[in-house]
């Protein structure tokens, strides 16, 4: 359609244009006290209202609509003022989802993809007529008693002035809430409006702007408004499609501290870089704090959790992470070995490699190792400390998840019940173990003592070379003292050396036994020891050590009951998808959170594991995925 004068005059009652093309020489509408809509076409002319009426009060709209370049850019700030509540509103201009616009004889108000803080774009406001107070409105949900929290930012340059800063006003449904921005041009001004509505309906929100120039800009952000702001990301609280913001329970941190932390994220490789040590937590909110950067609004979000203990990303992770995580590459795993005491700890990998040694630590700890995912075979864990039996397990990191275990050292005891370790040593004796074959107790020129001999084999197994022969399944010694006489027990692959070739003297006062039938390596000569006893001494001696192995060997009912939870429901190892994880899932807390279900601990507080959720239409329960 074309015309000379305008293409719709809707002076009175309502006019709607579908799917045309409409050109004008003139402006395109007459709105005078009217309404007119435009869908889908393409209009052009030399602006788009003529004001031929004082006071006029109608209004427009065109949404999906081409637009050409006189209607976007020509002040329609001509002829008769007309209310301040009349306006062209534009949507999806030139198929452009973010550009958006309120125009009018009073204002240009467009959406801004440069200047923004919390938002992928923000509302730039424009004043057309100097030194009048002109206002930009919007309507907000609100539900009778429900808490609602608006958190957003004012901004306006040098050019605006300072005389009469832009203010935002909350009005109706029993709400009276507002906020000026301060008299600094050029700067964010961060308001939060926390309200309880009286009655449910629509708030009004005004935006109200005045300056001396009509060349001057003001800016709202961070407040959900369709089509003006349709994405919005504040620390703290959850990215939802809406003005009113909902506490994130899951972040812990200041949005400073989070940022602060030796995590590097690069969204064009797609990476998550720790360069120091993090936790599964820190990254999460790290993350988060990232995404909420004015630079990076517009990047998708990558990484979800149910809690914040642990988190699932589309990016690759890189560096050391301290708990449980899923990337690209699969799901990392945690190894903790909970409540040793002055223990060392060896881990070995499944190609039989010592990955990890950890030397013993005074008191109580926690070992806790974490695997980067990809970790392949079954792994080896081994812990022992001086005058204790040792407490070894497998696993597979591979399988993902919390693996975590409470290792049972037991003291060793002499059949009178004393400590058999004592901790003191002799310089007669030092003990090898040059690999996981043969492991020697070196006695020099003298006589060795029993106590001091064996105290030495205990000290050397707490070694890497010493838990890594009890890792390859060897043992360690002990021994047993009598009125009949003093024993020491060899078990296979253990043997007595001189220490040097002129170590004639060289010599252990004990009855020595072993397992294997060799209790000397004579490479560098003999080794004196006892070899003979009343009968009824050694049978004794021999029942009492045999009754200490097999007293010390069989678990608890308590120490069965506690491995069998620990059990792979497939069998043959211990981790992965366990027995006492299974239990979880009925007599737990659990929880899903978007498409994650999170079975939790006995505290109802650390997760378990998680699954995948889908549902089926009208969200029914479709099918779960354990990770």
């Amino acid at each position: 359609m074309w015309a000379a004068s305008q293409v719709v005059n809707a002076t009175v009652g309502r006019v709607e244009v579908y799917g045309s093309e409409m050109r004008s020489a003139a402006a395109l509408a007459n709105t005078s006290f009217g309404t007119a809509v435009f869908r889908n076409s393409t209009l052009s002319g030399t602006r788009l209202f003529t004001q031929a009426s004082l006071n006029a009060s109608g209004g427009a709209t065109a949404t999906g609509c081409t637009l050409s370049n006189n209607l976007l850019t020509n002040s329609n700030t001509t002829g008769s003022a007309p209310t301040k509540s009349q306006r062209f509103a534009l949507t999806g201009v030139n198929a452009d989802a973010t550009d958006n616009r309120v125009l009018s004889y009073w204002q240009t108000t467009v959406t801004d993809t440069t200047t923004r803080k919390r938002s992928t774009y923000a509302v730039k406001l424009q004043p057309k007529v100097a030194n009048t107070a002109i206002t930009y409105t919007f309507t907000l949900p609100a539900v009778s008693g429900v808490a609602q929290t608006i958190k957003g930012s004012l901004r306006f340059d040098a050019t605006y002035g300072t005389a009469t800063p832009p203010s935002i006003a909350l009005s109706g449904q029993g709400v009276t809430a507002s906020f000026t921005a301060p008299a600094t041009a050029d700067a964010w001004h961060d308001f939060t409006l926390t309200f309880t509505p009286t009655s449910t309906g629509d708030i009004t929100a005004t935006v109200t702007v005045q300056s001396t120039s009509t060349s001057g800009f003001a800016w709202l952000d961070g407040v959900y408004h369709y089509p003006m702001t349709q994405s919005v990301r504040h620390y703290g609280y959850q990215w939802l499609p809406k003005a009113a913001q909902d506490v994130d329970t899951r972040i812990t941190l200041t949005e400073a501290a989070a940022l602060a932390l030796p995590i590097v994220v690069d969204h064009g490789a797609e990476t998550i870089t720790i360069t120091g040590s993090a936790t599964a937590r820190e990254v999460f909110e790290h993350c988060i704090a990232d995404l909420c950067q004015t630079a990076n609004q517009g990047e998708a979000v990558h990484i979800s959790s149910a809690t914040g203990e642990t988190f699932e990303t589309t990016y690759t992770v890189v560096g050391d992470v301290v708990g449980v995580y899923t990337d690209t590459t699969g799901t990392s795993a945690s190894l903790t070995l909970a409540g040793l005491q002055d223990a060392s700890v060896l881990l070995v990998d499944g190609s039989g490699a010592t990955v990890e040694f950890q030397a013993a630590q005074s008191g109580e700890f926690d070992y806790v190792y974490n695997f980067a995912p990809g970790a392949t075979g079954t792994w080896r864990w081994v812990a022992k400390a001086p005058g204790r039996e040792h407490a070894t397990g497998t696993f597979t990191p591979g399988a993902g998840g919390a693996f975590s275990y409470a290792p049972v050292l037991t003291q060793k005891l002499t059949p009178s019940g004393d400590p058999m370790y004592t901790g003191t040593t002799s310089a007669l004796v030092s003990v090898s173990i040059p690999g996981t074959t043969t492991a020697y107790i070196d006695i020099g020129d003298g006589t060795a003592p029993l106590q001091e001999s064996f105290n030495e084999t205990e000290l050397a197994l707490v070694t890497q070379a010493g838990l890594e022969w009890l890792a390859a399944g060897k043992d360690d010694v002990s021994v047993f003292d009598s009125g009949s006489g003093d024993y020491l027990f060899l078990t296979a692959g253990w043997r007595l050396r001189r220490a040097s070739a002129g170590d004639a003297n060289a010599a252990i006062e004990a009855y020595v036994t072993s397992a294997d039938g060799v209790i000397v390596d004579d490479t560098n000569g003999p080794v004196l020891y006892l070899t003979s006893n009343t009968p009824a001494a050694i049978a004794a001696a021999v029942w009492a050590h045999i009754d200490r192995e097999l007293t010390q060997a069989i678990p608890t009912a308590a120490q069965i009951a506690d491995t069998m939870l620990g059990r792979n429901l497939a069998g043959g190892s211990d981790g992965g998808r366990t027995v006492r994880d299974a239990l979880r899932a009925s007599r737990n807390k659990s929880a899903i959170s978007g498409s994650t279900l999170t079975i939790y601990q006995e505290d109802d507080a650390t997760p378990a594991w998680t699954a995948a959720v889908s549902t089926a239409e009208r969200d029914a329960l479709q099918s779960i995925d354990p990770a």
